[in-house]
């Protein structure tokens, strides 16, 4: 499966040159922050966001934050015309992973693009081909959307498999159901949570997709024979 690149930018003749450029992956475009947080708060297999700083509505710099809340490992690079010192300690605080000028060439562009992507091919292993290459890609969906609610049909489609082909699959190459793999990946991240943030039980919670604090709790308890806060304790 190619790797997936989110471009945000009004500009749509920018547009349409840079996704030429980077056809070897697989674009999607958004003219604006709301369409591409609307795209990126939904589960998805996005593995880098390149967006413009000054666009109508939101700046890039607070898409970034919000980009953030949901998505761990997805990576950001901003485009300023505007490449004052502050503009880019501010995308850098915010979570971006680079920041370039406008003003560059597309090679230049594609040159930083492909260098990031190359990071991430390098630090996980590409997947096999057949049954096995489907297992890593469902994998890294859940493990890259612990943070959001997805289920089973939103995993199958991302594979092109049917949902009963894939749960049986699933099962069959890992031990574990989705259910339990998912369950897993999300309790492992609320621990990680509690370990090094100060956030409160519900807010972590929230944050990895439950609805009911309470649910994640008992889960927890009975996952790990300990509720989350003698486990912070």
């Amino acid at each position: 499966m190619p790797y997936k690149i989110l471009i945000v930018d009004d500009n749509k003749i920018f547009l349409e040159e840079i996704s030429e450029a980077l056809s070897k992956y697989d674009v999607l475009t958004a003219p604006d922050g709301k369409k591409a947080l609307d795209i990126l708060m939904r589960p998805n297999s996005i593995d880098l966001v390149l967006l413009d700083q000054k666009m109508p509505g939101e700046k890039g710099t607070e898409l970034i934050r919000k980009i953030r809340q949901k998505s761990k490992d997805t990576s950001i690079v901003i485009l300023t015309a505007y490449g004052s010192k502050e503009v880019v300690l501010e995308s850098l605080r915010a979570g971006a992973d680079d920041f370039l000028d406008k003003v560059s060439d597309i090679e230049t562009i594609r040159a930083v693009i492909e260098k990031i992507i190359d990071s991430k091919r390098k630090n996980r292993s590409l997947p096999e081909s057949g049954g096995s290459g489907k297992i890593e890609e469902m994998k890294r969906y859940i493990d890259k959307n612990c943070y959001k609610r997805f289920t089973l049909e939103n995993v199958a489609s991302e594979v092109h498999l049917t949902p009963k082909y894939a749960s049986r699959l699933f099962k069959e190459k890992t031990g574990l159901s989705f259910t339990d793999y998912r369950l897993k990946v999300k309790l492992e991240e609320a621990k990680k949570l509690l370990k090094s943030t100060s956030l409160s039980i519900s807010s972590i919670a929230y944050k990895i997709g439950y609805m009911n604090p309470e649910s994640f709790m008992r889960k927890f308890k009975d996952h790990y024979g300990r509720t989350p806060t003698e486990y912070r304790k």
